[in-house]
């Protein structure tokens, strides 16, 4: 069993610091480490040679820096390395760097059976480069993983994958690229003098020439995307902490702030406004939005995108434009149109369902290229960030993932705002590629108005020659689904962190969820303890949300966490540490213990008719 293992050096974000005059990064005194995902990947990769025989091949492209990272993977259990090293690889992007990573795998490594990478690195959080390895290698691929079993004289690898829903188990043909979720494997510790003991032979370092690029095909002047400008992502609001003779006193004035702020007024959203039809637009630059379903129903990203896509429609005088996977009815035409699409393409061929992402991944990028849209946006769900890089590499386009922003510039360019390092700064991204192609987080636009009685257009583009998939889904469960979907919808919301101290004490928050109607939601801390659903995480990495009201119970509430609320009407934290990172994004701040002030809250919410 020959095991490749993609692995990526990242500075510790919480060291990363911003120059908010120079706008720029501070790296000095910034400890750098093995991204957390590729720890995993390395360990499970171990593992399976413990069990199965054979090597495991570390490779990562990065600055002379970067070996440390090597020398300890090789610690970890890996039998060599190769260090993709050359000063001509400064500012490569995703897209570079999957053709960098292929590359060097198809030259140094051509008998590899499986390729393992992390779900994401910490730095950037987009989770593309395995997709893309995947794609340029021409292999099948499992994003999210967490757990597998492998078949070895059959050449064939089952594996479960966390979705935005539930879990999926698929079952795949070597070779394969594989990318480690959180809960893969513990990973394996080394300790220093391990690492110092390891033989720096064992490290074979390439540079570009070698893997046969040009320095204009890498680096900057390679890559189809650049970052312009990056902003830091400062908190908006300032907290007032309420005062009073006891914790009753205090439960008792919030409750008379949140009803006189009117986030009580209901349980449910309000019904979708609806204003008056616009015309449907009949010419210009297109925007396309990917449309993705669960069932018969279009998620509520589809609608958030569209009418995103309408709004920039109306900025370049161009079309927002639904493309759906597999046939549509007469409701679902109606619901688009509302939405503000202009056109709908409906994408028809017997293989796209269930979906496989390699397969939609080929689908879009065929439609793609024959009809060149402007602006092609993907939803960042578990599937969008499957299918949209794979398109991307098919093309060579450009892919910023997971946006919380889309701008048009004075060039009338279209600009995309990414967050990284946790959350903690804001790139502007320019793609130099067309059409430019983006994922999306759910949550970050509104919901739009819905515009009566518009009747697009429907546009069949069958597709009869697309591959069949090397694999194939054999089973799926939702965990959280429906709770999720509250989640997002929900105009209060309860978060609840570590502090809380065990799930026993989940029951007091869902007393008092109950009686206010609200949902309730997680840290990334309460969810890799299993005490939530992953599928109820909110921050960065889970859901951005923008409920009316947000109540924020024993939640420390770092910058990860504050920039998945960041759109929420109002923020009251309750924590009995007054220095916690959550009062830094909120309205309203209780320092007390949630045991003592939760039961007096609720006290007053039961006796009064609101709420």
């Amino acid at each position: 069993m020959k095991i490749v293992v993609c692995i990526k050096q990242v500075p510790k974000v919480t060291d990363v610091r911003f120059d908010p005059e120079r706008k720029t990064l501070i790296r000095e005194g910034v400890t750098n480490i093995i991204n957390p995902f590729d720890r995993r990947a390395i360990t499970q990769a171990v593992r399976l040679r413990q069990q199965f025989g054979g090597d495991v091949t570390l490779v990562t492209m990065g600055p002379p820096q970067a070996r440390q990272a090597l020398l300890e993977g090789l610690a970890m259990g890996a039998d060599r390395a190769i260090h993709i090293c050359d000063p001509t690889l400064a500012g490569s992007d995703t897209l570079v760097t999957a053709r960098i990573l292929a590359r060097a795998i198809e030259k140094l490594a051509p008998e590899a059976d499986l390729v393992f990478c992390g779900k994401y690195s910490i730095d950037a959080e987009t989770g593309q480069v395995g997709p893309e390895v995947a794609e340029l290698l021409g292999w099948p691929h499992i994003c999210g993983l967490t757990s597998l079993e492998l078949d070895v004289e059959a050449r064939r690898l089952t594996g479960e994958r966390e979705t935005d829903d539930g879990f999926e188990r698929l079952e795949g043909s070597l070779p394969l690229v594989l990318t480690a979720a959180e809960r893969l494997i513990r990973p394996i510790k080394v300790k220093p003098e391990d690492v110092e003991a390891i033989d720096a032979e064992l490290i074979r370092q390439v540079t570009v020439d070698q893997l046969g690029f040009s320095p204009d095909e890498v680096g900057l002047s390679g890559s189809p995307t650049m970052v312009t400008e990056i902003r830091s992502l400062e908190q908006s609001r300032r907290v007032e902490f309420l005062q009073g003779e006891n914790l009753e006193a205090i439960a008792r004035q919030l409750w008379d702030l949140l009803k006189q702020r009117g986030v009580l007024s209901g349980r449910h959203r309000e019904p979708e406004s609806q204003i008056a039809a616009k015309p449907v637009r009949v010419a210009g630059p297109e925007i396309w939005v990917t449309m993705e379903r669960d069932g018969d129903r279009f998620r509520r990203v589809s609608g958030e995108l569209l009418g995103e896509a309408s709004r920039l429609a109306d900025q370049l005088d161009g079309q927002a434009c639904a493309v759906v996977f597999g046939s549509v009815t007469v409701e679902a035409i109606r619901r688009v149109g509302s939405w503000g699409a202009d056109r709908i393409y409906t994408i028809e061929a017997p293989v796209l369902h269930p979906f496989i992402a390699e397969v939609w991944g080929q689908a879009l990028a065929e439609v793609i290229a024959e009809r060149r849209p402007l602006a092609v946006l993907c939803p960042a769900t578990s599937e969008g960030r499957e299918y949209a890089p794979r398109a991307a590499a098919r093309l060579g386009l450009g892919l910023t993932g997971d946006c919380i922003g889309l701008e048009v510039d004075s060039e009338r360019r279209l600009i995309q705002l990414k967050p990284a390092f946790g959350g903690s700064i804001v790139a502007s991204i320019l793609t130099r590629t067309t059409p430019i192609m983006a994922t999306i987080r759910p949550g970050v636009f509104p919901q739009p108005p819905t515009h009566a009685d518009r009747q697009p257009p429907v546009e069949r583009v069958p597709l009869d020659d697309l591959s069949k998939p090397a694999k194939r889904v054999l089973d799926r469960r939702r965990e959280g689904g429906e709770l999720a979907e509250q989640l997002e919808q929900a105009s209060i919301v309860i978060g609840v962190g570590a502090g809380l101290g065990g799930p026993e004490h989940l029951d007091l928050i869902r007393r008092l969820a109950d009686r206010l109607g609200a949902a309730i939601g997680g840290s990334r801390k309460v969810v890799d303890l299993g005490w939530l659903p992953r599928q109820l995480q909110i921050g960065l990495t889970g859901k951005s949300i923008a409920p009316d009201l947000y109540l924020a119970v024993a939640l420390r509430g770092n910058l990860n966490h504050s920039i998945g609320i960041r759109r929420a009407r109002l923020v009251v934290a309750v924590n009995h540490d007054p220095q916690a990172d959550i009062f830094q994004a909120a309205d309203y701040g209780v320092v007390a213990d949630y045991r003592e002030f939760i039961p007096l809250l609720l006290q007053v919410a039961e006796e009064s008719p609101e709420g």
